[in-house]
C-alpha cells in the first residue's frame, strides 16, 4: 500500500513539474483557442435563439390570425342574425300597421255609410 502511495506521489510530482514546465506561449495560446471556441459556440447558440424565436413569432402570428378569422366569422354571424332579427321586425310591424290602417279605413268607411242614412 505505502509503495502505491509513493508511486503515485512521484507520479503527481512528474505531473506537476510537467505542467509548471508548460510555457506562457502554450498557456496563452490554449486560453485564446477556448477564447475562439466559447465566442463561436456563442455565435451559434445566438443563431439558433434567433431562429427558435423566429419559428415562435411566426407560429403566434398564424395562431393569432386563426384568432382573427374565427372571430371575424363569430361578429358576422352576430350582424346576420341583427340584421334578420330586424327584417322581421320590420315586416310585423309593416303587417301591423297595415292592419291598423285597413281597421281605421273600415271604420272609417262605416261611419261614412252611417252617417249618409
Amino acid at each position: 500500500m505505502q509503495t502505491l502511495v509513493d508511486f503515485n506521489s512521484r507520479k503527481m510530482d512528474v505531473l506537476t513539474k510537467t505542467v509548471s514546465q508548460a510555457s506562457q506561449d502554450q498557456v496563452r495560446s490554449f486560453v485564446s483557442n477556448l477564447q475562439e471556441q466559447n465566442l463561436k459556440l456563442m455565435k451559434d447558440y445566438f443563431q439558433l435563439s434567433t431562429a427558435d424565436q423566429k419559428k415562435y413569432m411566426e407560429s403566434l402570428l398564424v395562431d393569432f390570425s386563426g384568432y382573427l378569422q374565427e372571430q371575424r366569422k363569430q361578429d358576422l354571424q352576430y350582424v346576420q342574425t341583427r340584421v334578420n332579427s330586424l327584417e322581421q321586425n320590420n315586416n310585423q310591424f309593416k303587417q301591423e300597421t297595415e292592419q291598423i290602417l285597413t281597421s281605421l279605413i273600415s271604420i272609417q268607411a262605416k261611419r261614412k255609410i252611417t252617417t249618409k242614412k
